[in-house]
C-alpha cells in the first residue's frame, strides 16, 4: 500500500473499527472507539503488518491509546505522506 495522509489513516481506522465515516479524528481516544477492544487490537496489528509491513513492539502496542498514536506509529515507520 502507498503512504497515507493523516486523514486517510483516520478513514482507514474508521473502516477497520467499523465506525461511521467522519466519526473519528486525530484526538479520538481508544476508549471512545467501541471496536477498539482486544479483537480490534488484533485486527489493527494484522492490518499494520499486512498493509504497511509495520510490526509494532510490545511497548509500541501498549502506547497506542488514540488515533494520533497510530498516526505517529505510521510516521515513525515512514508510512505517512508529508
Amino acid at each position: 500500500m502507498t503512504k497515507m495522509s493523516t486523514s486517510e489513516v483516520v478513514s482507514w481506522l474508521e473502516n477497520l473499527f467499523e465506525e461511521a465515516s467522519g466519526s473519528l479524528g486525530p484526538t479520538t481516544t481508544r476508549d471512545k472507539i467501541e471496536g477498539w477492544d482486544s479483537i480490534g487490537t488484533l485486527s489493527l496489528i494484522a492490518e499494520l503488518d499486512e498493509c504497511f509491513g509495520i510490526r509494532p513492539s510490545e511497548d509500541e502496542l501498549e502506547a497506542l491509546d488514540s488515533v494520533s498514536d497510530v498516526v505517529a506509529l505510521m510516521l515513525r515507520n515512514d508510512q505517512l505522506k508529508e
